[in-house]
């Protein structure tokens, strides 16, 4: 129907142009003249001017008449012929960037998918057109990467993957994982025990000395303390107890005897001094036992030598006895002390006896001589006996030796003095020589006095008497020798502890006649049964006169210079050692014997302490011993003291425990001060010294008055 309008439409305008030719001699624009004619310009051409009808260039077009110009073809429109009526469309798959020209094809790399197109369009990343007049690109499939939509796909190389279509460029395998073939879509995960260094080769084994433990790890060096000696381990191997792993990829090496190794060390160690193992692979050092030596840790433990002990565990050496200690015995703990009497000089050898005329105390290497005056006529001695009066001694070992008629000794004498001129002695073993009395005369010392004359005179220690003048006496003097003596008194008290004491008389003193030998000594007795009654005493002393030794004087003396300090002493004793409390309340306690070790005492014995104290000596001797005596069976407490002479020569304390360790060096410290505080041991011994000396004056002084008065 289209075309039947066109050609109405043409057969219209050639009539009217016609009918203009016959009446025009010029044409409007749009229609061209022709042999007079005017025209109409015909599709494919334009009329600029009225006289020309000329075709549409390339590029242009005229789809009508009495056009005087031609339409440029639309973007995307084409004509390459002169007098073209229309513009023909741009395919797909081509650009039509010029109107005038063919459409040319999409280069490879783009794509045009409409009809009209100016240009082509670039592949998308991820796709590819690899041909020209291309409508579409390809998406890049999985396993490859497109870096150039104009290329073909590309695959990923080893070590690279590419899972998504439409990939650019391929993705690198993630550390732990890995692929060794081209176009690979996913990477394999590295398996344990092994490890994937790089992503394009294939999983290397872990070495040993390493481990994987789970998929994708490395390989990672053993801990300390572990181990792997073999390839592709997923863990490592816990290094055993007693062995050490120092190379973790070697097997574990054994700990060398004297060497050991527990879970918390890294290396073997060498045992601490003292200390050992039995064998290899030990887990812990050994203690050395007491009463032997550890000299190396890579030995066994050797019992300590005769003469030699260890007292402590972990002894590298044992220690030889200190000096005056011995044993006889391998792997002691301690040393035997030498006893008294004994004496040691080599440790490993037993004690040898004092032979007669030498003691020893505890400790001594050698026996001591006894001294001048003194001696000894048994072997084991433990100290010298002081030479009697009367006697002489200078030979120790020998028994001492009478004096005889006309001599005399004192204690510790070594040999008999003769008696001075005047003097005299008419008994063997006497003390003293006694002055001739006034009145007598003394010619002979062996011999009794012999009267002066009538009518003679003399003074004491004469051995003649002189004539007296017609003034002096003519009776004779009066003195008999032969009959002198010597008594002991004894004094039996009982101390009372109340405020103030008391002393009660327990039995009259009795008197020991002793003639020819009278020992200037005294000896005091105190017992203090804290569980039994009162403390009770005795006090021993010479005298030289029958009423004076007896008389209340002397007993008075006796009380002022004990009582107060026997209660005193009673006192501070009773709450240092007892705690004031009856020695019947037992209990099991601990104290130390005589090695100086801790005993225990059970219920059934008691412990009980002894202290000595020597005049002239600054150390307190110290024995304990154990006693099997039943409680409430002995004494709490007994004081010894004994005075001989003018030498205060021996203090002896004993008593029972009550409490723990009451003999140690602590309690004996303080016990001694106590008899310090008290003056017991200074001031009470000088008053005992100053009482015997006052005692044996006055008594001979009275006896020979008494004598020479009744003549």
């Amino acid at each position: 129907m289209a075309c039947s309008i066109f050609y109405l439409f043409l057969v219209l305008v050639s009539c009217l142009s016609i009918q203009i030719s016959q009446s025009a001699t010029s044409c409007s624009r749009g229609y061209y003249l022709d042999s007079g004619n005017c025209y109409p310009c015909e599709p494919g051409t334009y009329c600029p001017d009225g006289y020309r009808q000329l075709p549409c260039n390339p590029g242009e077009y005229q789809d009508s008449f009495t056009s005087s110009s031609c339409s440029s073809c639309r973007n995307g429109y084409f004509t390459t012929k002169s007098g073209s009526i229309m513009c023909n469309v741009c395919p797909i798959g081509s650009m039509c960037p010029n109107s005038d020209r063919d459409p040319i094809s999409c280069p490879a790399g783009t794509y045009q998918d409409s009809y009209g197109a100016v240009n082509c369009r670039d592949c998308s990343q991820g796709y590819f057109s690899t041909t020209s007049n291309s409508h579409q690109c390809q998406i890049c499939p999985k396993g490859h990467e497109c870096p150039r939509p104009d290329q073909s796909p590309l695959a990923c190389r080893p070590g690279t993957y590419s899972y998504n279509y439409g990939a650019y460029s391929c993705s690198q395998c993630s550390t732990g994982w890995y692929t060794t073939k081209s176009g690979a879509v996913l990477c394999d995960i590295c398996p344990e025990g092994n490890e994937c260094p790089r992503t394009d080769q294939p999983p290397s084994m872990c070495r040993p000395g390493t481990y994987s433990p789970y998929p994708g790890s490395t390989c990672n060096s053993c801990p300390s303390n572990t181990y792997a000696t073999s390839y592709g381990q997923v863990s490592c191997n816990p290094c055993p107890q007693g062995y050490e792993c120092t190379q973790n990829d070697q097997e574990p090496r054994a700990c060398a005897r004297g060497f050991y190794r527990d879970g918390s060390m890294n290396s073997c160690q060498r045992c601490s001094s003292g200390m050992w193992t039995k064998n290899t692979t030990s887990v812990r050092c050994e203690t050395c036992p007491v009463g032997f030596e550890c000299s190396t840790a890579d030995s066994s433990p050797e019992p300590c030598r005769i003469g030699t002990y260890s007292s402590s565990i972990n002894t590298v050496a044992c220690t030889q006895c200190d000096s005056g200690f011995y044993t006889l015995e391998i792997g002691s703990i301690q040393c035997e002390i030498c006893p008294r009497g004994y004496y040691c000089p080599q440790p490993d050898t037993a004690p040898l006896a004092c032979s007669n005329g030498n003691y020893s105390d505890y400790k001594q290497t050698q026996c001591s001589q006894c001294s001048s005056g003194y001696y000894s006529l048994t072997p084991k001695a433990a100290d010298c006996i002081i030479c009697p009066r009367g006697f002489a001694c200078a030979d120790p070992s020998s028994s001492p030796q009478a004096c005889s008629k006309g001599t005399s000794a004192n204690y510790g004498a070594t040999s008999c003095a003769t008696c001075s001129q005047g003097y005299y002695s008419v008994h063997n073993t006497s003390a003293i020589c006694t002055p001739c009395a006034p009145g007598y005369f003394c010619d002979d010392s062996t011999q009794c006095p012999q009267q002066c004359p009538a009518g003679s005179y003399s003074s004491a220690a004469q051995t003649a008497c002189y004539q007296c003048s017609s003034s002096c006496s003519s009776t004779p003097g009066v003195f008999d020798c032969s009959t002198s003596a010597v008594c002991k008194s004894e004094l039996y008290v009982e101390l009372i502890d109340t405020y103030p004491a008391v002393i009660n008389y327990i039995t009259a003193p009795s008197n020991a006649l002793i003639t020819g030998n009278a020992d200037s000594v005294l000896v005091t007795t105190i017992n203090i049964p804290l569980d039994i009654g009162n403390p009770y005493g005795s006090f021993i002393y010479d005298c030289y006169d029958e009423d004076l030794c007896n008389n209340k004087i002397v007993q008075k003396q006796y009380e002022e210079l004990h009582v107060v300090n026997y209660t005193e002493l009673t006192i501070k004793l009773t709450e240092l050692l007892y705690n004031n409390q009856s020695i019947s309340k037992r209990q099991p306690i601990e104290c130390y014997n005589r090695n100086n070790q801790i005993e225990q005492c059970s219920i059934n014995r008691n412990c009980q302490a002894t202290l000595i104290i020597e005049q002239g000596r600054s150390d307190l001797l110290i024995t304990t011993s154990i006693s099997d005596r039943r409680p409430g069976s002995l004494v709490g407490l007994r004081l010894r003291s004994k005075s001989v002479g003018n030498d205060y020569k021996k203090i002896t304390i004993s008593y029972t425990c009550n409490k723990n360790r009451c003999n140690d060096p602590v309690i004996v410290r303080q016990i001694r001060q106590i008899f310090f505080d008290i003056g017991f041991i200074n001031s009470k011994a000088n008053s005992l010294k100053f009482l015997s000396i006052i005692l044996f004056i006055t008594c001979l002084i009275i006896n020979i008055c008494t004598r020479f008065m009744s003549y």
